[in-house]
């Protein structure tokens, strides 16, 4: 093997390693970390409106039917009653405390928020089955969550009148 072939297999291997390292590193911060951002829960927290909305995991992109974030919406339900906000959030802030750092390799998402407050909006696409969420606003994440919230958002759907997502079975 010739000499420049030898440094450049080095160099990609300590390339590749550093790197590996890095990206560890960084994952291992988030998962220490793993909370929504300031913002994110500044507008969640005191939005104008609160909006739960459920999402059917099982339909493709279809352009004839109400999207959120590229999922298909089975319905829409403002929540105008602060308490009802207060227990959505509070279970959505403890299933996020309480993650066990699991993630599903799945993505069958039910369950959508979109608060607003003023001309900013935070969107959440959250999956209890998959054990994680994506918020957008000024960006996107990830967050992990495990399914302790998953029957208070359900009874939110419900008392909104909206369609019960699909359930695993």
């Amino acid at each position: 093997m010739s000499r420049n072939r030898i440094v450049w297999v080095i160099a990609m291997l300590f390339g590749s390693s550093l790197g590996l390292g890095i990206a560890l590193s960084l994952f291992g911060r988030q998962a220490e970390q793993n909370q929504l951002p300031p913002g994110v829960v500044e507008i969640l927290n005191g939005g104008d409106s609160f909006m739960l909305l459920s999402l059917d995991p099982l339909a493709g992109a279809n352009a004839s039917q109400d999207m959120f974030h590229g999922h298909a919406v089975l319905g829409r339900a403002d929540i105008c009653d602060a308490r009802k906000r207060k227990d959505l959030l509070q279970a959505l802030y403890g299933g996020i405390a309480n993650a066990e750092g699991k993630i599903a390799k799945c993505w069958s998402p039910r369950h959508g928020l979109r608060v607003v407050r003023g001309n900013e909006a935070v969107d959440l696409i959250i999956c209890f089955e998959c054990l994680h969420l994506y918020w957008h606003y000024h960006g996107s994440g990830l967050v992990l969550t495990n399914r302790s919230p998953e029957m208070t958002f359900l009874r939110g759907l419900e008392s909104g009148g909206l369609t019960r997502p699909g359930m695993p079975k």
